[in-house]
Parts: structure tokens; sequence; C-alpha cells
């Protein structure tokens, strides 16, 4: 994590007599970012609501951008400890153009319900995926057959893809004023 951190004193004992090194404070800083679209692949996670109610669904988001040929990909998804859970269908595949860059986009969506009230950690979503990297190093005149059984003027990598925690606040419902069955909202009922 990033932040201010302190190490405390190392203690040793020789000869009966104890030693303490001095206090170590350390600054970590977030890494320097490259920009999402200079890169070959990412991945973002988002929720549509981040002070629902209990009971309320918020929809979660996992979305994977890339602008290469990815082989093995395996997604962990959170444990979403503190809600139930819902599949919101198949996931979704689509095309995008972001800061000037093409990318392809499968999304994974997920209905989440909070069961309690208070600060509920989203741990991050982790992807493990081979990624081919072009080696932009040798120029050579260009073969058919590379795209097709997989240009010899790359190689894969194996990366390990992961998206920022995310923390909800979670209401409490708010108190009835009258007698109530529970049901909160507007209710059009008709009868025929």
């Amino acid at each position: 994590k990033s932040g201010q951190f302190m190490i405390g004193a190392a203690r040793v004992e020789i000869d009966d007599e104890v030693y303490f090194s001095k206090p170590i404070s350390i600054k970590i800083s977030k890494p320097e970012a490259i920009p999402q679209q200079n890169r070959p692949a990412f991945v973002l996670a988002e929720v549509n609501n981040e002070t629902p109610y209990v009971g309320e669904q918020v929809v979660y988001t996992f979305r994977f951008f890339r602008r290469v040929q990815i082989a093995n990909a395996k997604l962990d998804l959170p444990t979403f400890d503190g809600f139930v859970i819902e599949d919101m269908g198949e996931q979704l595949e689509y095309e995008i153009v972001r800061g000037g860059q093409k990318f392809i986009v499968t999304d994974v969506k997920k209905a989440l319900f909070p069961q309690e009230a208070g600060m509920i950690n989203i741990p991050a979503a982790v992807l493990n995926a081979d990624i081919f990297m072009q080696n932009r190093k040798k120029r050579r005149r260009r073969d058919m057959f590379d795209d097709f059984f997989g240009s010899a003027r790359g190689q894969t990598q194996t990366k390990v893809l992961r998206t920022n925690e995310m923390v909800l606040r979670v209401k409490n419902l708010p108190p009835s004023t009258q007698k109530s069955s529970g049901l909160i909202g507007a209710f059009d009922i008709k009868a025929t």
C-alpha cells in the first residue's frame, strides 16, 4: 500500500546489555502509472453505486481491455463477502476506441445485494493471461503466414492484471414513520 509507514526499532542483547536501532520512517509512493491507453492490456472494476442501502442492488462490472492476442485467461473474481450475488448473464465482448487506441473489451457483470450496513470491502479481481507481445526490434518482410500460424517476431508473456479494491458504504434502511410491511418504494397496484 502507498502511504507513510514506520518500521519499529530493532532490539538486540549483547553481553547483558540491550541495544535499540532507530525507528525508520518510509514513504511508499504509488507507482507512476503508464496511461492505460498505452498498455497492451489492462483491467478495471467498478460499481454503479458506492453508497447503497442494505438489500439494494449494486451492479459490479469487471472490464478487460486488450489490444493484443491472449490465451489461457483465468479470472479470479472477489468472493464478495457480505453480499448475496447473482450473475447478470453471459459476458459481453465489444470494441471501443480509448485514447486513440482500439481495444477489445470483455465485460463480466454481477448483481450484489449488501446484507448489512457498514463499510464493506470488495477485494481486487485478478486476471492471469498469456499475452502475445510483438517484438518491434527486428524489421523484416512481413509473411502472410506470420499472422495465421503465430509470428516468430514476438513472444508470449504471462501477465497478472489486478483491479483496485473498492469499499462500499452500506446504509441502514431509513426508519419508517408508519406501520410498514417492510416494503420500500412507490407501488401501483391494479386489480382486474
